[in-house]
């Protein structure tokens, strides 16, 4: 999802996942003793990054499993609620009304942070490998891990394959990062990944596995009690969710003002959007965090053939690491607003960190931009209702977006399937915002799909939000 993510966010989700990072540092840290006499099972992560002696293959594999395993439970875990979600939309319910949605966007929180953890594991034992000492128990373990990755990543299949397939193109460009460093013979040994990329065929694949995929969902439901301290997190994150969107439709049910400023920024009312004050038959497509180095160039070239201007979230760090993707977009018309620095839990920071992620963001997206962003969208949508959070936002002079439409295209990597689900959205709501991720081979597909079907229909209309809330405005 993110091209890094500060120690701060590694560690949010530390106890839950079981392991914490080191520093990416070829010196050992305090020996952990008896780590090679312990059963694999028995040794957690941060032993393993820490041990000075040689670890085994044994305990590296077990090790790797257990990270990639928890990322597929929660995988599975969200498809289910996902079908019950899809199944409320049936009976005309909007996001805030259903009860699965909440779930959902918990276990969207859980599922990037896991990512963000393996991602920096792997960042970490590639740098080691990269400039340790041929020989040294640092460049031997890293090596060993590495292996491990490899060996799983080359043994997924059908449903798990396509569950990984994110972390997979996150691993290879961390990997694209490192590997001239690398020694020569590991090039060719540590790619085993690459059997969890796609070449622009997910989409067919994820109907070959389909009732794999069902099957596997319902199963692991049924089992995903077994790791406590994952429920525990998912279920504080629901209720926090929760919360958030009563605020929200508390909201979507305000009487428009009769006469004068509409929105603008504030920690009030007035101060947050989601689309339903759209007029009827207009839709903003926006697209979250991004840029990406080939998904946002395609859906730029989408809207342009098109001729549709959109709302781009992006993050900072993704910003300051393509900053000629990002003025790409601006000279094609589009509009770019700030998604945050590292794409955090907004509401688990401490005052120094938000201000990192709201006002340091905002900087560095200004020098990127070459103008002030106008629009802020809280990553995961967190921290509606968190007054802290909206103060900061509107004190920066940034007004929130929220959405009414959700395609759930970080979960579902079909795109036919995705459009159905928007269709059914946009059919309820009339109008509004639409959400998308612009770092996703699926949400490409999906959204020019959505793009066809709003421009071959009459009364439908596409604009960016600064458009609509100019409008608004102006009444």
């Amino acid at each position: 999802m993110k091209t890094s993510a500060p120690l701060f966010r590694s560690l949010l989700l530390a106890s839950t996942l079981g392991f914490t990072l080191t520093a990416c540092s070829t010196a050992p840290v305090t020996r952990n003793p008896g780590t090679e006499k312990r059963a694999p099972s028995s040794v957690s992560m941060t032993e393993v990054l820490n041990e000075t002696n040689s670890i085994d293959q044994a305990v590296a594999s077990v090790q790797v499993a257990r990270m990639l395993g928890q990322r597929l439970q929660v995988f599975y875990s969200a498809e289910n609620v996902l079908k019950q979600f899809d199944k409320e939309l049936e009976s005309g319910k909007g996001l805030v009304e259903t009860e699965n949605y909440p779930v959902l966007m918990a276990y969207w929180s859980v599922s990037h942070s896991i990512e963000d953890e393996i991602i920096d594991v792997y960042r970490t034992l590639l740098h080691r490998l990269a400039t340790a000492s041929k020989g040294s128990v640092a460049a031997v373990n890293a090596r060993t891990l590495l292996r491990a990755f490899s060996d799983y990543s080359k043994a997924a299949i059908g449903s798990d394959r396509l569950a990984l397939s994110s972390l997979g193109l996150e691993m290879n460009n961390v990997y694209e990062e490192y590997k001239e460093g690398l020694p020569k013979e590991d090039r060719q040994n540590l790619k085993g990944f690459r059997n969890i990329l796609f070449k622009g065929k997910i989409g067919a694949f994820a109907k070959k596995v389909a009732a794999e995929l069902s099957g596997r969902a319902a199963s692991t439901t049924q089992t995903s009690s077994d790791d406590a301290d994952l429920s525990v997190e998912v279920e504080s994150l629901t209720r926090d969710y929760r919360a958030s969107l009563h605020e929200l439709q508390s909201l979507q049910s305000r009487e428009p003002q009769a006469v004068g400023t509409r929105v603008f920024p504030t920690a009030g009312p007035h101060g947050s959007v989601s689309g339903t004050e759209w007029p009827k038959g207009n839709w903003s497509v926006t697209f979250d965090d991004g840029p990406h180095n080939s998904y946002s160039a395609r859906v730029l070239a989408n809207l342009k053939a098109h001729g549709f201007k959109s709302t781009f979230f992006e993050l900072a760090q993704n910003a300051t690491a393509l900053p000629l993707v990002s003025k790409s977009l601006i000279d094609g018309g589009m509009e770019l607003a700030n998604h945050s620095y590292t794409h955090p839990q907004l509401p688990k920071l401490n005052a120094v960190q938000l201000h990192h992620e709201i006002v340091d963001a905002n900087d560095k997206l200004t020098g990127v931009f070459g103008f002030k962003p106008t629009y802020f969208r809280c990553p995961y949508g967190a921290g509606l209702n968190v007054p802290r959070v909206r103060q900061m936002i509107a004190d920066q002079n940034l007004i929130h977006v929220f959405w009414n439409v959700d395609s759930l295209d970080w979960q579902d990597h079909n795109p036919d399937s995705i459009v159905v689900r928007v269709k059914k959205q946009m059919a309820t709501q009339g109008r509004g915002v639409i959400l998308f991720h612009d770092i996703h081979p699926q949400s490409v597909t999906a959204s020019n799909l959505i793009m066809n079907y709003i421009q071959a229909t009459p009364g439908l209309r596409e604009r960016t939000v600064g458009d609509v809330v100019n409008e608004l405005n102006a009444q």
